[in-house]
Parts: C-alpha cells; sequence; structure tokens
C-alpha cells in the first residue's frame, strides 16, 4: 500500500508539473544606480505613452525638417496591468475619419535589460483585421497568454531619459524587417512627451537608402487624453 500510494503521489506531481502554466522570465531586481534609473525609465515610458494622440499640422522646417502630415490617430492601450512590474501596450494608428482604415497595429512590451530601458514589438496573436478596435474592451487581449506571444527579430527599441520630461528612442540594429519587401528592414525614432508625440518609421535598404513604405517623414502628435478613446 505504502507503493501504491508514492505511485499515486508521483503521478499527481507529474501531472501537476504538466499542467503548471509558464513562468515569466523577470530581470533581477535592479541594484546599480543605472539599472533603477532603467526600470524608472520604464514607468515613466508607459505613463506618457497610454492614451490618445492626434496629428498636428507641422510647418516647413518644423524640427528635424518637413514632416508628413497625413491625418492620423494612434490610440496606446495598456495590457494586463495587474502585472504590475510589466508593461505591454497595444499601438492601433487609424484614419482619425474612419478608424476601419487601419495604417499600422503593434503589440509592444517594454523590459529592462541591465541598466537599459528597452521595447520589443511581439506578433500579433490573430489576424490583424479581427484586432481593430481592440482596445475599445475593458480588459485588452484578456483571452491572449503573453507567456506564449513571440518577439519579432530584430524590432527592438532603446530608450534614453531627457530631462525626466521627454524620452528618445531608435531601433538600434537592421534586423526588423517590420511590413516592408525582402531585403529591407524597418528603423523607427521616437520622441515622447507627456502630452506629445514626435514618430517616424519608414523601409531602407542594406544600404540605409530610404525605398519607400512607411511615412516620408515624421509625424507630429498631441495627446487631448490620457485614455484610448
Amino acid at each position: 500500500i505504502p507503493i501504491l500510494i508514492l505511485s499515486a503521489t508521483l503521478l499527481t506531481a507529474c501531472a501537476l508539473t504538466e499542467t503548471a502554466p509558464p513562468q515569466a522570465v523577470k530581470p533581477p531586481p535592479p541594484r546599480t544606480l543605472e539599472e533603477i534609473q532603467a526600470q524608472r525609465s520604464l514607468g515613466l515610458i508607459a505613463w506618457m505613452f497610454e492614451g490618445t494622440f492626434e496629428t498636428i499640422v507641422q510647418p516647413p522646417g518644423f524640427m528635424l525638417g518637413d514632416g508628413d502630415n497625413t491625418p492620423m490617430r494612434l490610440r496606446v492601450a495598456r495590457l494586463w496591468p495587474e502585472y504590475e512590474d510589466e508593461y505591454w501596450f497595444y499601438f492601433e494608428y487609424v484614419d482619425p475619419k474612419d478608424d476601419a482604415r487601419v495604417f499600422r497595429q503593434r503589440l509592444t512590451h517594454g523590459v529592462r535589460e541591465g541598466d537599459r530601458a528597452v521595447t520589443i514589438d511581439y506578433a500579433l496573436p490573430a489576424d490583424p483585421k479581427t484586432l481593430v478596435g481592440e482596445w475599445r474592451k475593458p480588459h485588452p487581449f484578456d483571452s491572449v497568454d503573453r507567456l506564449k506571444l513571440k518577439p519579432l527579430p530584430g524590432c527592438r527599441t532603446y530608450w534614453l531619459v531627457q530631462h525626466d520630461a521627454i524620452v528618445s528612442g531608435g531601433t538600434e540594429t537592421d534586423d526588423c524587417r517590420g511590413e516592408g519587401p525582402e531585403g529591407t528592414h524597418e528603423h523607427a525614432d521616437w520622441w515622447l512627451g507627456s502630452s506629445f508625440l514626435r514618430h517616424w518609421w519608414h523601409q531602407l535598404d542594406r544600404n540605409g537608402n530610404p525605398v519607400g513604405g512607411g511615412l516620408t517623414g515624421p509625424m507630429q502628435f498631441d495627446k487631448p487624453t490620457r485614455k484610448p478613446r
């Protein structure tokens, strides 16, 4: 009988092990001043990102030269906020006059890698067309297991805090395919504040020459609301 009990216990333990959900791999708690600052930067970025952004018409020569004045509305929804030490976002760029006309969708995860604040783009968990307006739900992507999402190779942005009021970021490598043709890569630049966003994504060949796709210049957004609407 003791052998049967032991066997049953082992079988139960194996079953529990097989069905246990995967655990998120978390970086160790920040220890150095630089690591603490990087973790703080993630919280600041999360606070600045969430909400609705609206493009404004840019005068010639504004900031980094002539920008792209395509009317666009960007909604950024925070996902899975119950995981307080994780930062997930859903980005949806649409025509301000027609929410069904979607320019771009992104699923992004903010993490700390040592003393650097990083955001990583992930593949959408379903056909993008079926996810349009997902931000409207009380709990967007609630049925999705975040631990099974797959990062897009090379689509990483490294962030730098400037004066505690503005953060800037850019794609570091040329491995992010984005949505361009074969043999090209996507590069993104960000300048983010509490009430504005300046953003540019464009397709380049391996020599860094523009090849179309994306925007013809940076877009300037104002942020009228702190929540997506």
